[in-house]
C-alpha cells in the first residue's frame, strides 16, 4: 500500500534536498531526477532513495533482486521481465493515487539503461557489441524499485514524499 505525505516547501532547490537527503541516508543509493516536462501540476524534480529491488544487466545476463533481497538471473531482456511484472499490478489503483495526490511516478523501477543494451533490444547488433571491451566496468543496465520518493513540483513548491514501506512512511518528518 502507497503511502504520503505532502507540504507546501518553496525554502529550497531540489538539488539542497537532495544533498540533506543523500547526507541522511548514507550507504543507500540515491539518484536525482529533474525535469522539464510540463504538466498541470508543473515541472517536477524526484529524488529517488533506498532500493526495494532492482533490475539490472552485468555481463550479458539480466538479474532481478526481489523484495527479500534474493537475486535470480532473468531472461535476456530485462524489459519484458518487467512487463511481466507489471501485468501483476493493480494498474487502476496506482492511477487513481497518481491523480489523487498530483504525482505521476508513485511507485515502480527507475534508473538508466546504458548504451551497450542495444544489443538486447535490437538482437541484430549482437554481433557488434561482441567485440566492445567494458573499461568501465559498470551494469549495462540498473533500474531500481525505490523505498522513497520525493516529488518536488516547482509550480506549486511542494514536496510529496511517497513510499510502500511502512518503517519508511513512519521516518516522514511531520
Amino acid at each position: 500500500m502507497v503511502k504520503y505525505k505532502k507540504l507546501f516547501f518553496d525554502q529550497s532547490t531540489p538539488v539542497v534536498i537532495y544533498h540533506k537527503l543523500k547526507t541522511a541516508h548514507p550507504g543507500e543509493p540515491t539518484l536525482l531526477f529533474e525535469s522539464v516536462v510540463n504538466n498541470e501540476n508543473g515541472n517536477f524534480s524526484y529524488i529517488i532513495i533506498g532500493e526495494r529491488e532492482k533490475v539490472y544487466r552485468k555481463n550479458g545476463t539480466s538479474y532481478h533482486k526481489d523484495l527479500e533481497g534474493k537475486i535470480e538471473e532473468i531472461e535476456d531482456n530485462p524489459l519484458d521481465f518487467l512487463k511481466k511484472y507489471y501485468k501483476k499490478q493493480d494498474q487502476k489503483h496506482y492511477k487513481e493515487l497518481a491523480k489523487k495526490i498530483g504525482v505521476d511516478f508513485i511507485d515502480g523501477f527507475i534508473g538508466y539503461i546504458g548504451y551497450e543494451c542495444g544489443e538486447v533490444f535490437e538482437p541484430k547488433l549482437k554481433k557488434s557489441f561482441a567485440g566492445l571491451q567494458d573499461t568501465l566496468n559498470t551494469p549495462d543496465l540498473v533500474l531500481i524499485r525505490p523505498k522513497l520518493i520525493v516529488a518536488f513540483a516547482h509550480k506549486t513548491s511542494s514536496l510529496t514524499m511517497i513510499t510502500s514501506q511502512e518503517e519508511t512512511y513512519k521516518k516522514f518528518p511531520l
